[in-house]
């Protein structure tokens, strides 16, 4: 398995290689071709994924399955995963056969969408896995290139417009996240992310490279008000797109808060830790209340996407074991359901040609079996028990309370918050009266549409009943990712840390 990482990261880049190469076309047949090569790709990709999470040692703290390198001009090839980045690495490699499926429907240019789709897989991939800050940057920065063409060119009307501005916002981001990663390679005289790790940044300098990190971060999760770039895109983007947006490119801002921010800069965390509290506060009631105003079903998501991040984002800064555990499985629990609830979303809107409330209600009642599956994912979306998100906000819960006893009340009122959005949804889609003709005469959903939402409402039932398969392997690394930020809160206060749960107790 020496270069499992490697093989993981680039299968779907390979394929769409393969598309670009020998695909010629857009009938019938090579749209087929094109789309049966992403499903054989991304399904080959997750495989490799599970491989590599059941090899995975839970007890070590460090990286794994290391492979280095040398490239020409003196670049180094550096991959490797630890359990901070195989909860993200899951998360993408479930999520992207889901949003193949949601693609099914898609007609125009259909081996183009695909390169694009594969080719966002592979530099999301990239980025979780790199261990050299050149890698990182080419795969951070590249993964927004196809996600935005896909949303530009596939969307609605208008949705070129509302790609090139979140590019626009993206934009800073970019540039000050390449001046602060060069900033930490400079002060520790290596691109080595593994040796960064373990270098002690000088205390007045990490607030300001903190600083520089910031934008790229707020733009990825997306907090408020860098946020505004999100919603005009998911509502003209496809259930799919809107999926690779809010499930799996968001992940990146998360990734990027606890591998950097969290792990390289805690005392930077430390004093701006206030503010951030406060943008992800403000953030969450903002996109709630939105999600629960909407009157279409699409843009009602895109908010809801925006407000259950914040709750991983919220566990994480915590800053204890049980918070960021928290936080990496809320975030394959929030991707899990948006999955599912988007590929519900293209069940009736290929059917009722629109996404509106008000065209649909009643629709439990034509078919039952659809009512059930996203009866599932509504209540999923705010901790269901029995559903991933339980756990994750429990966890959150009693993490937070070693640091900030409101926050577990906060995450509580949070997850209050959803429970109205999630009713809301299925109220509007499946609840009432079947009193449109079109609605009345809906056809029954087909093979690949059943197929796709049972793996989707089974994914999410096994994380639920068996949050242990993503608790374990992360524990290690969550736990001496605690340790540090601990250490560094002690000597800055002059304190001593219990570094599970980091309680601070005044030394005598």
């Amino acid at each position: 398995m020496d270069n499992l990482l490697s093989i993981l990261t680039f299968i779907p880049l390979l394929a769409a290689l393969i598309l670009a190469v020998f695909l010629r076309g857009d009938d019938e047949a090579a749209q087929r071709n094109a789309k049966w090569l992403a499903v054989t790709a991304t399904g080959a990709t997750l495989l490799v994924a599970l491989i590599l999470w059941s090899a995975f040692d839970a007890s070590m703290d460090g990286f794994q399955y290391v492979e280095e390198r040398s490239w020409p001009l003196g670049l180094k090839y550096r991959m490797g995963v630890d359990g901070i980045s195989l909860g993200f690495i899951v998360t993408v490699t479930a999520l992207a056969p889901l949003a193949v499926a949601a693609s099914w429907r898609v007609a125009d240019r259909v081996r183009d969408y695909v390169i694009a789709l594969l080719t966002a897989e592979t530099f999301l991939l990239g980025a979780f896995l790199s261990l050299d800050l050149a890698f990182f940057v080419v795969f951070f920065e590249g993964a927004s290139i196809p996600v935005l063409l896909l949303a530009g060119f596939w969307g609605s009307k208008g949705a070129g417009h509302a790609a090139f501005k979140a590019f626009l916002y993206a934009l800073p981001g970019m540039v000050l996240l390449v001046v602060a990663l060069a900033a930490l390679a400079r002060n520790a005289v290596t691109t080595d992310i593994s040796a960064l790790l373990r270098h002690n940044f000088p205390d007045e300098s990490q607030t300001l490279i903190l600083l520089g990190l910031a934008w790229a971060i707020a733009v990825k999760l997306p907090l408020w008000p860098l946020h505004a770039w999100l919603p005009p895109l998911v509502a003209r983007a496809p259930a799919a797109v809107t999926l690779v947006l809010t499930g799996m490119s968001a992940t990146l801002g998360l990734y990027l808060l606890m591998r950097f921010a969290l792990l390289m800069l805690p005392l930077g965390v430390i004093e701006l830790w206030p503010y951030a509290i406060a943008l992800v506060l403000i953030t969450f009631v903002l996109a709630a209340l939105a999600a629960y105003v909407q009157e279409r079903v699409t843009q009602a998501i895109g908010y809801l996407a925006i407000a259950t991040m914040m709750l991983p984002v919220l566990a994480a800064l915590s800053l204890t074991a049980m918070g960021l555990d928290a936080a990496i499985l809320g975030v394959v629990a929030r991707g899990l359901t948006l999955a599912g609830l988007l590929l519900a979303l293209t069940v009736v809107e290929v059917r009722l040609r629109s996404d509106a409330f008000e065209y649909m209600g009643g629709i439990r009642l034509r078919l039952p079996g659809f009512g059930i599956l996203l009866m599932l994912f509504c209540l999923a979306s705010f901790g269901l028990p029995g559903t991933p998100m339980f756990p994750a906000l429990a966890l959150g819960a009693f993490g937070s309370f070693a640091t900030a006893p409101w926050l577990t009340l906060t995450l509580g009122a949070g997850a209050l918050g959803l429970a109205a959005i999630g009713a809301g949804l299925y109220r509007q889609i499946a609840l009432g009266d079947l009193l449109r003709e079109d609605v009345r005469t809906m056809p029954a959903m087909d093979g690949r549409e059943r197929l796709a939402l049972l793996l989707a409402a089974g994914a999410l039932l096994v994380m639920g009943l068996a949050p242990s398969l993503i608790l374990e392997p992360v524990g290690a690394s969550t736990a001496a990712l605690a340790e540090i930020i601990g250490a560094e809160i002690a000597e800055a206060s002059s304190v001593e840390v219990d570094a599970s749960q980091i309680d601070v107790v005044p030394t005598e």
